[in-house]
Parts: structure tokens; C-alpha cells; sequence
């Protein structure tokens, strides 16, 4: 019923949800949870201009 009155999606914070997903599960090994926070940071910073 919210959608019906404001029109909002949550269409990107769900994509940028499902890579970070992704990001977890390809990063399987990893040494320390700093090189996963990296790559998310790195994940924000490419994916502006997207």
C-alpha cells in the first residue's frame, strides 16, 4: 500500500544487496574481514557511475 501512495523502490538497495552476496561468496578465504570491507569499498566507489 506504501508504493501505492509514495512510488518508491527498493530496486537498488536490493541490487547492491545481491553484490554484496556475490562479493561474500567469491571472497571464500580471504585473510581478514579489512580486505572484504576494501572490496566493498571499492564495490561503492565503481559502481557510482553505474
Amino acid at each position: 500500500m506504501n508504493h501505492a501512495d509514495y512510488k518508491i523502490s527498493n530496486g537498488k538497495v536490493e541490487g547492491i544487496n545481491q553484490k554484496i552476496k556475490t562479493i561474500r561468496r567469491n571472497s571464500y578465504g580471504l585473510p581478514d574481514d579489512e580486505y572484504f570491507f576494501l572490496k566493498l569499498f571499492d564495490l561503492s566507489r565503481n559502481s557510482a557511475y553505474s
